[in-house]
């Protein structure tokens, strides 16, 4: 039987939570969060289950531990303050120095057989199911020999089993790729969480835990007023829906030449440079689910909401009602302060009853610095909306004003897309001219034509195909061999 943990995201991370009355080994380096997540797991059972807990300290003390806390937790334990304790062990803890003598009544505090009398009376008195150790390692100050610690852990834990109650040990760690402050603790423990700062993030992690599965990996984590909550990795079902339908494009000059428009569940990619009315593209099919009463979302980065819904309406594009009435949620981030793990968990928890979803632009992804991380992160999500059956279109900044551009350059690929869109400049006759052609289209027999389009105050016009010319999107157009030929004879 599991037992939550009342920190939102690691029960999802455990399946469900920690296994009733293991015992958890909580590590991480200083400042990381620990104390907040051991914490949490006390007081948000105590208040939704009415579970009693007890938060054991050896190394800092009650007070400073409770005015740490984030404020909604520390409100919530206010309100929960007779279910659960915490005992400040860490004032005697500093009292038993290495260079006390054996005889010393402090160090006797902290001897183990003492240690289980505190907490079998706690646990009988108060009617304790849950428990926090924090700061063990303190505790092997007592100890010259490792051994002799992992025996006094062993006593310890196994006094915890027999008495039925859920623990969380706390240590401490400086490397990151160690388990334990003292190498010791993890042998005892049935479980193993560790919470890590990289680059001023935090992440959590399962490494063990017996008698239950987990998403291994590293998930993000953060901390606000309310405390910890993690984001964990998506890890989306392959098994997708196969659909005939079509939508249409938004654009009935590219319903034309997609033959009816996109598989629903499609992923389309539009490419083109600044200016090329990739947002127009994506606007105009997002209105098409709106005007159609269905759901959409747009991720967007660049234009903040307000902006986004001036230019749609400039091209008579009501965002601001549709999303009054529930059609459109508009999703905007900053690109610089992305943490993946969160932005995709957000995305997901949004995709009920949606038909379509923009991504304006991937090329804004830039906090997945490497280009396998990015193609990896854009496939999860592409399998994310095939689950739900949601056609899906993103866009993608190209640096080329002109010419043909290497889409894996722009650290995505065209194997994971089911359709790429291009849009480019051309010059003819002194004149700028935008070029559209559909590359790729699975399962369509689209049209092959290079087509010109306009961009008016209705959107995106397709209008005729470039005739007797070659190259055009090269960006060097010329006159078609045959034209030349022609010409000549002329």
């Amino acid at each position: 039987m599991k037992v939550k943990t009342g920190i939102e995201g690691l029960d999802e991370i455990t399946m469900g939570g920690v296994v009733e009355n293991s015992i958890v080994l909580l590590s991480g380096c200083g400042g990381a969060g620990k104390t907040i997540l051991a914490s949490q797991f006390l007081i948000n059972n105590a208040a939704e289950t009415g579970e009693k807990g007890l938060f054991i300290t050896m190394e800092e003390g009650r007070s400073n531990i409770i005015n740490s806390l984030p404020s909604g937790l520390r409100k919530t334990l206010d309100e929960n303050e007779n279910k659960v304790w915490f005992l400040d062990l860490s004032t005697i803890r500093q009292l038993s120095a290495p260079d006390a003598g054996k005889d010393d009544i402090a160090s006797s505090v902290l001897n183990v057989e003492i240690m289980i009398e505190i907490i079998e009376t706690w646990v009988r008195e108060k009617g304790i199911s849950r428990l926090v150790l924090d700061g063990i390692a303190s505790f092997g100050l007592l100890y010259e020999k490792s051994t002799e610690f992992r025996n006094a852990l062993f006593r310890i834990v196994s006094k915890l089993k027999s008495l039925h109650i859920t623990t969380i040990i706390t240590t401490e760690i400086n490397d990151q790729d160690r388990l334990s402050r003292l190498g010791v603790e993890e042998f005892v423990t049935d479980a193993i969480i560790r919470i890590t700062r990289i680059n001023g993030r935090r992440y959590i992690e399962v490494l063990k835990m017996r008698g239950s599965d987990f998403i291994s990996g590293k998930h993000s984590c953060e901390i606000t007023d309310a405390g910890a909550r993690a984001f964990p990795i998506l890890n989306p079902i392959s098994d997708i829906p196969k659909t005939d339908t079509k939508i249409s494009t938004g654009i009935k000059g590219l319903d034309n030449m997609s033959d009816g428009g996109y598989y629903r569940g499609d992923a389309i990619l539009v490419s083109g440079s600044a200016g090329t009315g990739k947002t127009t593209m994506a606007l105009q099919f997002i209105d098409e689910a709106a005007r159609n009463g269905k759901k959409a979302i747009y991720i967007g980065f660049e234009e903040n909401p307000m902006e986004l819904k001036r230019n749609a309406a400039g091209f008579g594009i009501d965002l601001e009602g549709y999303e009054e009435k529930g059609l459109v949620k508009i999703m905007h981030s900053t690109s610089g302060d992305l943490d993946p793990n969160k932005h995709a968990q957000e995305i997901s928890r949004s995709l009920e009853g949606v038909e379509r979803v923009v991504i304006d632009t991937i090329s804004d992804y830039g906090s997945i610095s490497h280009e396998a991380g990015l193609k990896n992160f854009l496939n999860t999500l592409i399998i994310l909306f095939k689950n739900h059956n949601i056609t899906s279109l993103m866009t993608v900044e190209t640096d080329e004003l002109m010419g043909i551009t290497n889409l894996s350059s722009q650290g995505t690929s065209s194997n994971i897309v089911d359709g790429i869109i291009m849009l480019r400049y051309v010059e003819i006759g002194s004149e700028m001219k935008k070029a559209l052609n559909i590359l790729k289209l699975r399962g369509t027999k689209h049209k092959q034509e290079i087509k010109e389009y306009d961009i008016t105050s209705a959107g995106i016009v397709i209008e005729e195909k470039f005739v007797g010319m070659e190259g055009v999107l090269t960006g060097s157009p010329r006159k078609s061999m045959t034209d030349r030929v022609e010409k000549f004879f002329d």
